[in-house]
């Protein structure tokens, strides 16, 4: 997924990235983002051009001054890009977090995106379908809290014994093509289908073969050599 930092190097300026992400505009309520460094999400209240990761000082806990740059350093081993917009988020309390805008990943999807086969294609890898795997990270997640301390003061224990219910496997689902040929549900999504009917074309003749579902995409590759 995109990153706030992303929409200045796909050419945003300062005044198409504030009208695109300020939340004072009422068609675009508060952004919710998800941090990087931390998996935290937080909603948006403004952002600053003026402000770099080496400009903004604030106060550890242990009352000395450092830069953002300093602090991600030294707290998460991530070096920060220099010239970069910072994400700013209010609290009733009157504290600000801010956030660098590299590392704030957009939480919702943008306008069309499950239409946009390539993009969803892009975030196939991030999605856990696999039983086995959803096991492995939720036992890893177990893992982190058996020994904590916290939890242990508080009663608290948790076993990364799973339950277990007996059940019948189901058949992968085979896909049956116009040609009458089979394929699996993954081959098929991942369009490892060839075009078989053959395309004469004379010189310097151009075709794109496309499903209805890339028609959109086609047209903007043809309005670009117009």
């Amino acid at each position: 997924m995109n990153t706030f930092y992303d929409h200045t190097e796909q050419g945003y300026n300062e005044r198409e990235y504030f009208d695109q992400f300020n939340s004072s505009k009422v068609e675009n309520p508060r952004k919710v983002v998800i941090t990087a460094h931390n998996s935290k999400s937080y909603q948006i209240d403004s952002m600053s051009f003026d402000q770099t990761p080496d400009t903004y000082m604030f106060q550890m806990k242990d009352g000395t001054m450092a830069s953002m740059t300093e602090y991600f350093h030294k707290r998460y081993g991530i070096k920060l890009r220099s010239k970069q917009p910072l994400l700013f988020v209010n609290y009733n309390s009157g504290d600000k977090v801010a956030l660098p805008a590299e590392l704030c990943h957009e939480a919702s999807l943008p306008p069309n995106f499950t239409s946009d086969t390539y993009k969803m294609r892009e975030i196939q890898p991030y999605k856990i379908t696999c039983a086995e795997e959803r096991k492995k990270k939720i036992l890893k997640l177990v893992s982190k809290f058996i020994n904590d301390e916290t939890l242990e003061k508080w009663g608290v224990q948790m076993q990364q014994n799973m339950a277990e219910i007996k059940g019948t496997k189901l058949q992968v689902p085979m896909i049956l093509t116009p040609e009458g040929r089979t394929t699996t549900f993954k081959d098929f999504t991942d369009r490892r289908v060839k075009h078989a009917q053959p395309l004469k074309l004379r010189n310097e003749e151009w075709a794109f073969c496309y499903s209805a579902r890339d028609a959109e995409l086609v047209n903007k590759i043809i309005q670009s050599f117009k």
